[in-house]
Order: structure tokens, then C-alpha cells, then sequence
């Protein structure tokens, strides 16, 4: 087999892997915003296992563009594929792959975004049962906040 299919196939991969993680990724979305987190622990972990392969390949692409003398950057990248192969081919399958990873990325902030959410919403809810009715920041002259010396009642002591 010729590096260039080698490399053409371990983009297969690549992108089947990343295509699965965002498939995962839209599945996390789905149940960080319903609040059904029994769902969720299965597929953290099938994304871990994603993630360690979608690293594995990265590797080994990394290892076929170093041992052609480039580095392993963009620039790099693009002159081992015009040595490689000036047909392109290889280049316009590496960008699929990196359209892939962008979206991937995009629901990864927002998934996190929705997980921040959850915890301020959390963080409130503490505050109102411990009797801080979220309304006590104000600002010094400074524009710094400064707590109220005044706290409400805990709901225990209501």
C-alpha cells in the first residue's frame, strides 16, 4: 500500500471518529438540556474512548508528516501534501476532516456553556435556601461588589 492510500485511509478514520464524536456531542446536548444526567455518564465515557483514538490517529498522522521532514502545523501539513500527493486529493479530505473538528468544537462550547448554566442555577438555588436572596451584592464607589451586611433569614430559621 502506497503512503498516500495510508494516509488517505487514516483521514477515513480520523473523520468516521470525529463524525461519531459528533454524534455523541449532539446527544450531550440533547441531555444536558433535559436535566437527565442518569443518561449522560455512557456517553462521557464513549466519548473518552473516541477521543483516545481520534489521538492515536492523530499520532500516527503526525508521525508520517514528521518523518517527511515537515513540521506538524498547517504549513507543515500543506507542503506534505503537495509533496505527497499535487493531485490535492489529500488536502480537500484533510479540510472535511477539519470542518468536522470545528463543529465538533462549536458544540463542545456550548455544551459547556449549558453545563455553566446548570451549576449558576445550582449556585442560586444554594443561596435562596441558605437565605441570601441573591439580591445583596451592591458596588462600592469603585465599582467593586460589596456584600450587604444585611443577610435575609435561612429557610430554617423562617
Amino acid at each position: 500500500m502506497d503512503q498516500i492510500t495510508e494516509f488517505s485511509e487514516s483521514i477515513d478514520r480520523s473523520l468516521q471518529f470525529m463524525q461519531d464524536l459528533e454524534h455523541l456531542m449532539l446527544l450531550e446536548t440533547e441531555v444536558l438540556a433535559s436535566r437527565d444526567i442518569g443518561r449522560l455518564q455512557p456517553i462521557l465515557t464513549e466519548k473518552q474512548a473516541l477521543i483516545e483514538r481520534l489521538e492515536q490517529e492523530t499520532g500516527r498522522q503526525k508521525q508520517w508528516v514528521e518523518g517527511a521532514g515537515h513540521a506538524f502545523t498547517p504549513a507543515g501539513i500543506a507542503r506534505f501534501f503537495r509533496e505527497l500527493d499535487p493531485s490535492a486529493r489529500l488536502s480537500n479530505h484533510w479540510s472535511t476532516l477539519k470542518e468536522a473538528i470545528e463543529r465538533c468544537d462549536r458544540l463542545n462550547h456550548a455544551n459547556g456553556l449549558l453545563i455553566e448554566r446548570g451549576r449558576k442555577r445550582v449556585a442560586m438555588s444554594l443561596r435562596l435556601l441558605s437565605g441570601d436572596d441573591g439580591q445583596s451584592t451592591t458596588y462600592d464607589p469603585h465599582g467593586r461588589p460589596s456584600s450587604s451586611k444585611h443577610r435575609s433569614r435561612t429557610l430554617s430559621r423562617a
